[in-house]
């Protein structure tokens, strides 16, 4: 047994509440409460000593009574547990823990407080320099930073605080603007193009990036069937900071696609870009663990240098995180809002399009238009946001724009009941909509079987090849036309393959044409009509995303994604306190 079973078999038996709490005994005794000889009660009495938990005294002759003086509570030494774990980075060991503990409500509440206390922003001595951080929980695991692979927001969020494109773009204005090229040239058909990079920059691990790693990156999209660098069929080193691409068609919009988060540029000798990547962006990672994800501001950083200098984001249970100790919450759950009344609220709206996609790939009842038709109409989506609540906005019917769709086909009647299989990944709101879906369906004669895989998993043809319907949610953007042409096309264009051949061949050669067009919004509203009108999808909700942070944070901007931009965020330290004269 370990001291701490030792100690609490002492507390327990002699009923120790409170220290330092002195209780008459005898080594007779002690045998007896700890089920062993005297020598080992004499060897474990002295490690129970060297830690400072109690003391023994002997009485002297036969008359002198011998005493223990307990100087910790089990709680104590339990608070004194977590905490190790916390300090040791061991979230998962000491939530575990916490749930194991049978306390009052009060004192977990008090131990949440000090954890909450740990977060937000904080001031770390190193050497003789103060390090600004600002540490924040978030309520799931942190996924591969391979940008070839990121699906979700959080994931493309990081993979641009560690990674930079050729191009940047501008959420407000639009506008694309120069950034690890400085400047650029193309022909009248707009098939080749040269880009000239800035000299001396360099990687995380000091490597100056060159024309080799564009190379190198773009390769490596080619080789993974991307969408961006399709008919890309040359590139060639001029220089060491100088590349030229010639596609086989004219490539309109390849500045926009080159501030994508899936095109950022890899180091080329990198292999492990979805452990700890090595980009050229103002936060490198230092540590990507389960519990843990850390990010350190790059100080040879080519651009403006962030304003903090360590951002540590925990994986935490949403029991914590709606409490107002900490200074700063990338998503904060309704009933957490009445706690934090004093602080500013950013919005970023329409960051996701949750839709249920009917798979006429696979041989079943959504191969029957009737049936898709009478699942669309039988879904209250109102109902469905007015119940659930959370960050679903407002209803939707459609991918792209905002144009309400008209359907005047009827519904048939049946008392037949039908039975489908949902797929979606385990996010809690995506898990609370299946739910939802599989209660209000089966009054209206649907039977909802819902399986939850890992969010990659949906992408994949084992997955298509059994399930009837995948609740997912699309991406969006400020780019709404390439975040559109990203949910038809990435990763390996697993969303048109939903679909039976003829339908998937339609809508590939729609959107590999969109890619072509300087404005391609007529075509993507093509897509999304006929999207509609053939009841291949069904749209359900929009997203926002609110960020609560403390009054003391300053330079506040949500990105693209709804997080917060670190580079230009920063936090009024506390005041120091004046020593009375």
């Amino acid at each position: 047994m370990k001291p701490f079973d030792h100690y609490k078999q002492l507390t327990q038996h002699f009923e120790i509440q409170g220290t330092p709490h002195q209780i008459p005994t005898s080594l007779v005794d002690l045998e007896q409460v700890l089920f062993c000889s005297r020598r080992n009660v004499n060897f474990i009495m002295k490690k129970l000593r060297s830690l400072g938990w109690l003391e023994w005294k002997p009485g002297v002759g036969r008359s002198k009574q011998s005493y223990l003086i307990f100087h910790k509570t089990i709680q104590e030494l339990q608070l004194e547990e977590i905490q190790e774990l916390f300090d040791q980075r061991q979230l998962k060991q000491m939530f575990s823990l916490i749930e194991e503990l049978n306390h009052t409500e009060e004192w977990k509440d008090e131990l949440y407080g000090w954890i909450n206390s740990k977060l937000g922003f904080q001031q770390e001595t190193d050497v003789d320099t103060k390090k600004d951080v600002l540490q924040f929980p978030y309520f799931r695991e942190i996924g591969r930073l391979d940008p070839v692979h990121v699906f979700r927001q959080m994931e493309m969020h990081l993979i641009h605080q560690v990674f930079d494109g050729l191009t940047k773009r501008n959420s407000f204005s639009g506008e694309v603007y120069p950034h690890l090229a400085h400047s650029w040239e193309v022909n009248v058909e707009l098939n080749k193009w040269v880009f000239h990079l800035r000299k001396r920059v360099y990687f995380h691990n000091g490597r100056e990036l060159t024309s080799e790693d564009v190379e190198y990156t773009l390769k490596r999209l080619i080789n993974g069937n991307q969408w961006m660098v399709s008919g890309l069929c040359v590139i060639r080193q001029l220089d060491r900071y100088t590349i030229a691409l010639d596609f086989e068609k004219p490539c309109p919009l390849l500045l926009r696609y080159l501030a994508l988060p899936q095109t950022v540029i890899l180091q080329k000798t990198d292999d492990t870009h979805y452990t700890k990547p090595i980009g050229t962006g103002p936060f490198q990672i230092v540590d990507h663990e389960p519990e843990l994800i850390e990010l350190h501001a790059v100080d040879t950083y080519f651009k403006e240098r962030p304003l903090l200098d360590i951002i540590r984001i925990w994986t935490l249970p949403s029991s914590i995180q709606w409490r107002k100790d900490a200074q700063f919450y990338p998503y904060v759950p309704s009933k957490g809002k009445a706690h934090i009344t004093t602080w500013s609220k950013n919005n970023r709206v329409d960051l996701e399009r949750k839709v249920l996609i009917c798979n006429t790939y696979k041989n079943g009842n959504m191969k029957n238009i009737q049936i898709r038709r009478r699942l669309r109409a039988t879904i209250d989506k109102e109902q469905m946001i007015n119940e659930l609540g959370e960050n679903r906005l407002s209803s939707c019917e459609s991918l792209y724009g905002e144009e309400a769709k008209i359907t005047n086909q009827a519904v048939p009647e049946t008392t037949e009941l039908i039975s489908l299989t949902l797929y979606t990944n385990a996010h809690s709101l995506n898990v609370n909509d299946a739910a939802w879906l599989t209660r209000e369906l089966r009054t209206n004669g649907f039977r909802l079987k819902v399986v939850t895989v890992p969010i990659l998993e949906l992408v994949q043809k084992r997955t298509r090849d059994k399930a009837d319907l995948i609740l997912v949610s699309m991406v969006n953007t400020s780019d709404l036309e390439l975040s559109f042409i990203q949910f038809l096309l990435g990763h390996n264009e697993w969303f048109i393959h939903m679909f039976d051949s003829k339908q998937s061949e339609m809508l590939k050669n729609l959107a590999q044409v969109a890619c072509l067009e300087q404005d391609p919004t007529d075509i993507l509203k093509q897509i999304d009509d006929h999207l509609f009108q053939s009841v291949s999808i069904i749209p359900l909700y929009l997203t926002k995303q609110e960020s609560y942070t403390h009054p003391n944070a300053l330079g506040v901007e949500l990105d693209d994604y709804g997080f917060l931009d670190y580079q230009k965020c920063w936090f009024q330290p506390p005041k120091i306190k004046e020593e009375p004269k």
